[in-house]
């Protein structure tokens, strides 16, 4: 598994297409829904010649598809929801994935019509052998000279030892996913958002006045500690993270409560966005 992952990531870097614009990486939006105010890190966004904005989200885990999309578009329509308020049309914004351990082929088939299959990056070239087979034996390569040469294609995961021709039918990209953005995609988000803060602060309400703990949280595993020790800012209330740490022997460290009360003083930071990016929302 770590051999795969890193393969694909080399990959990655040495056939990655550069976006040819400038790119804003891990820029810092203050996004307001009603009374409540997010604060969120774009891995990043460009604008192109057309003065779409592009909204990318870099991503090592299993490609999204069907509900997948679905279950896991909420950060990224959030902040397709930032340039929304700020003027942007909703067609004129473009959010998407890229997942760095694939990669899309395309090619042209027989029927005139192209295709585009996706691929894990560390073995694309296994993905579309037989076609590659198929090309091979139609420039009057035999048998032995086809699965010679498409050894070594495997072997090395690239087509480069082929004949230029047959190299000229596959085009390689980055693999990335878009999200279906619409005035009810939206919405339904500002709604969902809405509606689960409304009922954190209710519970909070509830457990700080009545001392009732109504979160519905179960024991914590190794694989929530990064949440619950760095990225929640309710873990120096939480019954469940305090037998966690007791179940390792450790004690809470002020690593800890600095997550918390980093949490607590960004809010109250002054918003001053960037310069140059209002000077170009402003052109949009």
């Amino acid at each position: 598994m770590k051999k795969k992952y890193y393969d694909c990531i080399i990959h990655f870097f040495n056939n990655h297409q550069p976006v040819p614009y400038k790119i804003y990486n891990e820029f810092e939006f203050f996004i307001p829904v009603d009374e409540y105010l997010f604060l969120g890190y774009v891995d990043a966004f460009h604008i192109d010649e057309n003065k779409n904005v592009y909204i990318t989200d870099y991503k090592t885990s299993t490609i999204y598809s069907g509900k997948k999309i679905l279950q896991n578009q909420k950060q990224l329509v959030l902040y397709a929801y930032y340039f929304y308020k700020r003027g942007i049309p909703i067609e004129k914004i473009k959010a998407r994935w890229n997942f760095l351990k694939y990669l899309n082929i395309s090619y042209m088939q027989k029927n005139g019509k192209l295709k585009t299959s996706t691929a894990e990056r560390n073995n694309w070239v296994v993905k579309i052998k037989s076609r590659l087979q198929g090309n091979l034996k139609e420039l009057g390569w035999d048998e032995e000279q086809v699965e010679t040469a498409l050894e070594l294609c495997m072997n090395q995961n690239s087509i480069k030892t082929l004949p230029k021709e047959v190299q000229d039918f596959y085009t390689i990209e980055d693999a990335y996913v878009y999200v279906e953005l619409n005035e009810e995609t939206i919405q339904e988000l500002i709604k969902e958002i809405k509606s689960t803060v409304k009922r954190i602060i209710s519970y909070e309400d509830e457990y700080f006045i009545n001392g009732n703990n109504l979160f519905e949280r179960g024991d914590i595993s190794q694989e929530d500690s990064f949440f619950c020790s760095t990225l929640c800012s309710y873990n120096k209330h939480c019954k469940y993270f305090h037998e966690y740490l007791e179940d390792i022997n450790m004690n809470r460290t002020n690593g800890n409560e600095v997550s918390a009360t980093n949490w607590s003083q960004d809010k109250n930071k002054e918003i001053d966005l960037d310069a140059e990016l209002e000077a170009l929302l402003a052109d949009l």
